[in-house]
């Protein structure tokens, strides 16, 4: 929905964050530049949680006396230059391949820019995340909008360290953070589903899947 008409939803929030080694996503990252394709950081990001919403629809849903799980998998990205924030949104995001989102996430980028967006296109969310990856954001705790049950935060890269075999390694990490409706899930479930999410963006093999 446009993020005009949007509102915070009055309930409580609970929020969770992960560590994740952000080496094989710039690996990935790379490996399609070689093919002539260009993806971002944040794209890669996207695939992952839309894969993950589809073994965890419990985050796609929201609360009304019990919760009820939306049929589709609609995920809006939250998109605010020059003061004027929307909501864009990528319909039946878990059925579509790293390639698909990247096309479709710079089209309404582009058409956000030019103020070419339609209300079709920014409404019908059921799922928000929200990236200021590039803000140098370490955690990000959010509200959650109303007829939503969770938006998930992603926060910028930062040094850190990897020990293996007793060696301190330079690595890149950065966080997930997951704000939900506590009477949705609890904090076990959200676990779970960022702990899909961080698989798939770590997961040498699951890279090459997107490769092949």
């Amino acid at each position: 929905m446009n993020t005009k008409k949007m509102k915070y939803a009055p309930v409580p929030v609970t929020s969770i964050s992960i560590q994740i080694v952000s080496a094989q996503i710039h690996e990935l990252i790379r490996s399609l530049s070689t093919k002539g394709l260009l993806v971002s950081f944040g794209d890669i990001v996207f695939y992952a949680v839309c894969q993950g919403l589809g073994k965890f629809p419990i985050f796609n849903s929201f609360y009304e006396d019990h919760v009820k799980i939306y049929p589709q998998i609609n995920v809006g990205y939250s998109i605010n230059l020059d003061n004027n924030p929307k909501v864009a949104v990528v319909k039946d995001a878990d059925k579509k391949n790293v390639l698909e989102i990247s096309q479709e996430i710079k089209k309404l980028s582009l058409k956000y820019i030019h103020g070419e967006l339609t209300d079709a296109e920014s409404e019908e969310s059921t799922f928000l995340i929200n990236n200021l990856s590039s803000f140098n954001a370490f955690i990000i705790n959010t509200p959650i909008y109303e007829r939503r049950s969770a938006m998930l935060s992603i926060a910028s890269e930062y040094d850190s360290l990897k020990i293996i075999s007793n060696q301190a390694i330079p690595t890149k990490k950065f966080n997930l953070t997951l704000s939900f409706d506590p009477r949705v899930a609890d904090c076990q479930q959200a676990l779970s589903f960022l702990n899909s999410v961080r698989e798939i963006l770590e997961s040498h093999d699951h890279h090459q899947k997107i490769l092949s």
